[in-house]
């Protein structure tokens, strides 16, 4: 998720992207399992502050990340228990 307005579809769309990158090698050393060929963990880090604007000044402006009641809420409902009801 980016920030505002973002949806949980969005969040859905991300999270089968995450679990099914082919990241980790094979017996042949190729790039062609996924976190879930590989039974691997996820970490999940809530990062605000990719959302922060610095184009102006020094001090950077988070107008575009959600305020933190919906990003907390996002979190839980968008990323958390789908990550969990999915992958095992």
């Amino acid at each position: 998720m980016r920030g505002r307005g973002d949806s949980e579809f969005e969040a859905q769309r991300l999270i089968e992207r995450m679990l099914n990158y082919r990241v980790f090698a094979d017996v042949d050393g190729k790039m062609n399992l996924s976190l879930r060929d590989v039974g691997g963990a996820l970490l999940l880090v809530p990062q605000f502050t990719l959302a922060a604007d610095t184009r102006k000044g020094t001090r950077p402006s988070f107008t575009p990340a959600a305020p933190p009641k919906e990003a907390n809420a996002c979190l839980s409902i968008c990323w958390l228990a789908p990550v969990r009801a999915i992958h095992r």
